[in-house]
């Protein structure tokens, strides 16, 4: 049997000027599928119909057997397909050859032109589905500018309030709300009035960085830039031997136990980029500490533990590199829960 490729279309984010070509590709279709709004554009089309729901791993088989059977597959998506969106899933399961790609304008095209900011140097992340605002505190570490993927959980006044939460507070954000609709409104409000702003769906975010971080973290950061009791840090040549040793590469898990002021957690969200780095302190004062020199050098993204090891480590992600400090690796009892919660042959422990 003779199968099409699937058709993957991004309409943009104005579905009401469509080329020739995309138009056809829809009106030749056998079966469209996409989520309802951008369906609901589409009522005339004499093809069948398919909403993208969770689990979207049933939408993916039901799209494959239908292609499978000779039907003319055309997913639906705003902006471009491969941009955050479900081409790159699609391309995955499928196979390159298996699919025609038909990029749109993305809503971060739209947005920045509305800044009139280049849009190649924003970050970007997508909060869709997403259970916390990690990614986000990640990209902002390093970012001037971020763009923000919102979704009904996440919307601009739960985003603000979740920023100042984590004393991710030097930012402005832009809201553009139904871009190119008679409904568009764009805001650049303070954080704080982001928090009691009713943002119309659909919207994105735009952060722009308002100030730099009162201290720049490196490797070695001198003692004297953290916040800390009179002599309970680990000193910079401790913190730079220790995190060599370690190994620590992109995306990894880091636990840093014992971890006082944050000096080694800090510096170690430098090498772990995506990955997650715990700073794991019991005393609430030296968590305080840890928590303003997260904000101090805009390491947002270091999670604080304000619990007693190893009593937490069970509700802690898997780590593939553990620091010991303060003197607790003295402890055996402590070194061999630490031990148990390093299972990777590969995994590192200082």
């Amino acid at each position: 049997m003779n199968t099409h490729p699937v058709c993957i279309l991004g309409l943009g984010i104005d579905f009401r000027d469509l080329p020739p070509s995309v138009l056809g590709c829809i009106e030749q279709s056998d079966l469209l599928v996409g989520g309802q709004r951008i369906l609901d554009h589409f009522p005339d089309t004499a093809a069948l119909k398919m909403a993208i729901k969770a689990p979207l791993d049933k939408v993916v088989a039901d799209l494959i057997r239908a292609r499978d059977q000779g039907q003319k597959v055309t997913v639906l998506a705003d902006g471009d397909p491969l941009f955050f969106g479900i081409g790159r899933r699609l391309v995955r399961e499928l196979g390159p050859d298996r699919v025609e790609v038909h990029p749109g304008v993305t809503v971060l095209q739209e947005a920045a032109s509305r800044l009139k900011t280049p849009w190649e140097g924003i970050s970007t992340v997508s909060l869709h589905g997403r259970s916390a605002i990690l990614p986000l505190l990640q990209t902002i570490s390093r970012s001037e500018l971020t763009g923000v993927f919102t979704d009904q959980t996440w919307t601009p006044a739960v985003i603000a309030q979740a920023l100042i939460e984590s004393g991710a507070r030097d930012f402005r954000m832009h809201v553009f709300e139904t871009l190119n609709s008679d409904q568009e409104r764009v805001q650049e409000l303070e954080l704080h009035e982001a928090v009691r702003h009713e943002s119309r769906s659909p919207n994105f975010v735009i952060l722009r960085r308002t100030r730099e971080p009162d201290v720049t973290l490196r490797l070695g950061t001198p003692d004297e830039s953290f916040v800390h009791q009179q002599g309970l840090i680990t000193k910079k040549e401790i913190r730079v031997l220790g995190l060599s040793t370690l190994e620590i590469s992109k995306g990894s898990t880091v636990w840093d136990i014992g971890a006082g002021c944050g000096s080694v957690a800090l510096e170690a969200s430098l090498l772990a980029g995506q990955g997650q780095v715990l700073a794991v302190e019991e005393d609430p004062s030296r968590a305080d500490q840890i928590w303003e020199n997260r904000a101090r050098t805009g390491a947002y993204a270091v999670q604080i533990v304000n619990q007693r090891a190893p009593d937490c480590f069970s509700s802690l992600p898997e780590p593939d590199r553990i620091f010991i400090g303060g003197g607790m690796g003295r402890n055996p009892a402590l070194l061999k829960q630490v031990l148990r919660s390093l299972p990777h042959p590969e995994g590192r422990l200082q």
